[in-house]
């Protein structure tokens, strides 16, 4: 038996877990944080299972914005895919509605990500399109391994990179779940990962999924007969970056028109994209064809 065989075999064995789950309180969403006791509960919750359902998150007319503005948008996108999987990825560009700190840098999501990593930086962004007949996803992390070829050594290390799932239209057992293996951020190899059993909790329009990078996860199967728009948003340590599959599209789709609108606690976990690193390459550029003595003389002031 191959080991992608005895993968997929562990992977179909379901785990007897409860879900790591909260329901934001229209308190707590107006004063944009968790309460003490809440709280609380979110960081035990989320360092035991790598992840949090945090329900009602949004209300129903941030939602149905966010949800007409991308049903629009990208309805093209929607209509039909070459994706051998059914499952195209689609940049997702922060303009219009989606350029919205409430959305981007949410002060409940702030609150829970900045007690685990300090300051971060918002580092991909985009949506993964589920069509009708998508097949499971294939087995992952979203965090390319930092050291060795799993997660041997990265499970010991400090939180470095979280990422937020926000469906447009329900995922459930017909639409198809994200598929969890609770814990598994602090677990070694996919083999020992998989003998915790699998959990396939429901997520409902206006509620997120926010997982620890480390933790072993797959899209399951759409059966119905509707297509699955699910936002992803990636929000990181400032030194780490992902590799993967990011070859062929953006992490960020941030015009300089759209940055310069935002508010400044915004613009902090976004300067990365617009940032003077870009100007001083291109001054580099610039200096590359300019004589020697006419180089010496301005290097120092860039």
């Amino acid at each position: 038996m191959s080991i992608a065989t005895s993968l997929e075999a562990l992977a179909q064995i379901p785990g007897n877990h409860e879900i790591s789950s909260l329901t934001v309180t229209d308190a707590e969403r107006l004063s944009g944080a968790l309460d003490a006791q809440n709280f609380e509960m979110v960081k035990q919750m989320f360092a035991t299972y790598g992840y949090i359902r945090l329900e009602k998150l949004f209300d129903v007319a941030q939602m149905q914005v966010w949800k007409s503005y991308y049903f629009d948008k990208y309805a093209w996108f929607m209509q039909r895919t070459k994706a051998p999987d059914r499952r195209p990825t689609v940049p997702l560009s922060i303009e219009g509605p989606f350029n919205s700190a409430s959305l981007l840098r949410n002060p409940i999501l702030d609150q829970i990500i900045t007690h685990f990593l300090g300051q971060y930086i918002l580092g991909a962004l985009g949506s993964v399109i589920s069509f009708p007949g998508a097949p499971d996803q294939v087995l992952h992390r979203d965090s390319s391994p930092l050291f060795s070829q799993d997660n041997e050594t990265d499970k010991d290390l400090p939180y470095f990179s979280f990422n937020m799932l926000l469906p447009l239209v329900d995922c459930t057992r017909e639409t198809g779940r994200t598929r969890l293996w609770p814990g598994t951020h602090k677990i070694a190899t996919k083999e020992e990962g998989l003998l915790v059993g699998s959990l396939d909790p429901d997520l409902s329009v206006g509620s997120v999924l926010l997982t620890d990078g480390r933790l072993l996860h797959r899209g399951a199967a759409n059966v119905s007969n509707m297509v699955r728009p699910i936002l992803y948003y990636s929000y990181q340590k400032r030194w780490y970056q992902d590799q993967f599959g990011y070859s062929k599209r953006p992490r960020i789709l941030l015009s300089r028109r759209e940055f310069d609108k935002m508010p400044n606690p915004l613009k902090e976990i976004l300067a990365w994209t617009h940032s003077d690193f870009r100007t001083l390459k291109v001054k580099h550029a610039i200096l590359k064809r300019l004589p020697t003595p006419v180089i010496n003389m301005l290097a120092s002031r860039l």
